[in-house]
């Protein structure tokens, strides 16, 4: 399990294989694989986009403010509110009885999911 907790960075995680917690300010996150491992993927940002790219499964829970969500041709969203600058957007890649659980709470950092 990583926790992490940065400010003006930049981090590149080649291959994420377990649970990650993530505070970041400025500056942004990009896992470049999920394994079918990772159960939980709890991220907290402002001024940091996030991308991940997988092709496994996961349920995904998206909030925030001034942010854009690319969550790819094959998400399915269950719950999508847009309130003003507000957004939260809920649903599933793959099937929504998948055990990973990726959850993102996004102020003025864009987040892509692919």
């Amino acid at each position: 399990k990583a926790k992490l907790d940065m400010d003006y960075t930049d981090i590149s995680i080649l291959s994420l294989t377990q649970s990650l917690t993530a505070d970041i300010d400025y500056g942004s996150l990009t896992i470049h694989d999920l394994a079918n491992t990772v159960r939980n993927i709890n991220i907290s940002t402002r001024y940091a986009p996030v991308k991940i790219q997988s092709t496994n499964a996961a349920n995904i829970d998206v909030n925030g403010s001034y942010f854009a969500a690319n969550l790819g041709s094959n998400f399915v969203a269950k719950t999508r509110v847009k309130e003003g600058n507000k957004l939260t957007v809920k649903g599933y890649k793959g099937h929504e009885r998948s055990q990973t659980q990726i959850i993102i709470d996004s102020k003025y950092g864009d987040v892509d999911i692919y």
